[in-house]
């Protein structure tokens, strides 16, 4: 999975994201698209697969091996992947699931708790944002944080004024799609 998720990070143009190419009515990137709609494919495949067991035995299994999936992509530096088992293991259909997570061994219960606080989204994902600046390159960033500074980036600068174009923006922008491309590249 995360050859998959590099190989498509990978083919990502980052003049496409300068588009804003995954926002409705914008110029579409097919390439960003086809790694947004891997993300769900895989995302809703998981919860398929944990909801679509009857058993509660055979679906604790299944959850303890998304759990030791997502161990697996903090090794890998696949940090798409590891907000994506999160966000399964997470939603709202998958952890109402009492009998399933009640029954997990501590191991797990522990190890989900730890990959929960890497990919938690306060403060603008600042935890899984130091782990990835700080980690060795290969990694596969998790996408949606460079698309939310972008567009962020590009809404709330104007792109010039009476003086000219507005570096400040331009460099702003420089440095998120520079991130990008290194990671792309270290592969």
């Amino acid at each position: 999975m995360t050859l998959i998720d590099f190989d498509l990070f990978s083919k990502i143009q980052l003049e496409d994201l300068l588009k804003v190419g995954w926002t409705p009515g914008s110029p579409t990137s097919p390439s960003l698209l086809q790694f947004i709609k891997y993300y769900n494919h895989i995302h809703y495949l998981f919860k398929f697969l944990i909801l679509s067991e009857i058993n509660t035995q055979k679906r604790t299994k299944l959850v303890k091996k998304v759990i030791e999936l997502g161990e697996q992509f903090v090794l890998l530096n696949n940090f798409n992947g590891l907000e994506q088992i999160t966000s399964v293991l997470q939603h709202k259909s998958i952890s109402k699931l009492n009998k399933v997570f009640s029954t997990l061994p501590s191991r797990y219960t522990d190890s989900l708790n730890k990959l929960i606080q890497l990919a938690d989204s306060t403060n603008n994902f600042s935890k899984l944002r130091h782990m990835y600046s700080s980690s060795e390159p290969p990694s596969v960033p998790y996408l949606a944080i460079y698309l939310t500074d972008l567009w962020c980036t590009d809404m709330s600068l104007s792109d010039g004024n009476s003086e000219g174009i507005n570096l400040n923006k331009l460099l702003k922008l420089s440095d998120i799609l520079y991130d990008l491309r290194v990671s792309q590249q270290t592969g």
